[in-house]
């Protein structure tokens, strides 16, 4: 069967319309629809079984969707009567546990993909480009248990990126290793995806991978994505109010919505974007690093034009970097039995229980349909 190919003078990396999936009788996708431009690195974020790894698994060609299609650098691999073998999709795998073959060295696991080397094909060349790319070069001729699981997890990473593919799809291949590691093999791999100009998908379910190294995120929840943006637009400007809750810590609050903003019990507040008031009544997301703490007496005035309310210190739980304080706000006019908590983040201050607090918010809150 001919090659089929999206219409356009640059192709995106890979393109998903409508894609449909269910396994028996249940549905693990839904008409799910992403478009990741050609270079980027793309992280599709979202909880376990909202159908992460399927996408991966239909856009590899390991299984054949129910409906939708899937295009890969602009060529057409899935859809109504075209299912294109795996092999023959451009697509690099990365699972989650390295997968390496262990009775191949380093250049054998990644030169695999490339085929036999041949005097003048550049099979070593492209071996020794990629291992430089993931910083083991040096480390060509050990085998797969002399590595440890970060040595391991980057030969996985180069071995997907040898074969020069349209797409590399990265199945959670940081989830098994301790913090500090993750961290440092993420930069990693960011740099060698980038370097190699590769196009990249990383699903994952943790948000903070997901915000630091992805150019766009993508949200799945119920087998659809529902907000693919920008990381600092997704965490500042969510679509919903699921959305806000999953990306990113938030503090959640009723609200009423009255002339110049919403009334909650951290004051009258003002809101960016459009309102959508239920009877009048909203729900607010704000982000911890909005609201900010001083001790009542503390010789220091509220900054002029933000809400100001008074409360007392619950609780404080040390957290390295920052703390997280626990405040009772003191609002009459909320009804008996309302939760009137909100928690704070805070780098350098102690909090003690008891201790009387004014409470400042700065900058605009997003606002929704109340929950």
């Amino acid at each position: 069967m001919a090659d089929r190919f999206v219409t356009g003078s640059t192709p995106p990396g890979l393109t998903v319309t409508g894609l449909a999936h269910a396994y028996e009788e249940t549905a693990v996708l839904r008409e799910a629809t992403l478009t990741v431009p050609a270079g980027a690195f793309v992280a599709v974020l979202g909880p376990s079984g909202c159908g992460k790894t399927t996408l991966l698994r239909l856009v590899a060609g390991f299984e054949r969707p129910l409906f939708g299609s899937i295009a890969v650098g602009g060529r057409m691999v899935s859809g109504p009567g075209l299912h294109v073998a795996p092999e023959h999709r451009r697509v690099g795998i990365v699972p989650q546990e390295g997968a390496l073959f262990p009775h191949l060295s380093v250049a054998g696991n990644v030169g695999f993909g490339l085929g036999r080397p041949g005097r003048r094909s550049g099979h070593g060349d492209r071996v020794a480009e990629v291992l430089d790319l993931v910083g083991l070069r040096a480390l060509a001729d050990r085998m797969p248990h002399e590595l440890s699981g970060g040595q391991q997890q980057r030969v996985a990473v180069a071995r997907a990126l040898a074969p020069r593919p349209a797409v590399v799809l990265l199945d959670e291949p940081f989830s098994a290793l301790d913090a500090a590691l993750r961290a440092e093999l993420r930069a990693v791999v960011r740099a060698a995806v980038r370097a190699d100009g590769t196009t990249a998908v990383l699903v994952t379910h943790d948000q903070q991978e997901a915000l630091s190294i992805a150019d766009q995120v993508a949200v799945l929840r119920d087998g659809r994505v529902v907000q693919s943006a920008a990381p600092d637009e997704l965490y500042r400007a969510p679509r919903d109010l699921g959305v806000g809750r999953f990306v990113g810590e938030s503090i959640v609050l009723p609200g009423t919505v009255v002339d110049g903003g919403v009334r909650t019990a951290l004051g009258v507040l003002s809101v960016a974007g459009p309102l959508a008031p239920v009877d009048g009544r909203v729900s607010v997301l704000l982000r911890p690093e909005q609201v900010h703490l001083e001790r009542t007496g503390d010789d220091v005035p509220p900054p002029a034009g933000r809400p100001v309310v008074a409360g007392r210190v619950l609780g404080s739980e040390f957290q390295g970097a920052d703390s997280l304080v626990t405040v009772e706000i003191d609002d009459p006019r909320a009804p008996d039995g309302a939760d009137r908590t909100v928690a704070v983040r805070e780098r350098s201050a102690r909090r003690r229980p008891g201790d009387r607090v004014t409470v400042t918010v700065t900058g605009p809150v997003r606002a929704f349909p109340p929950s």
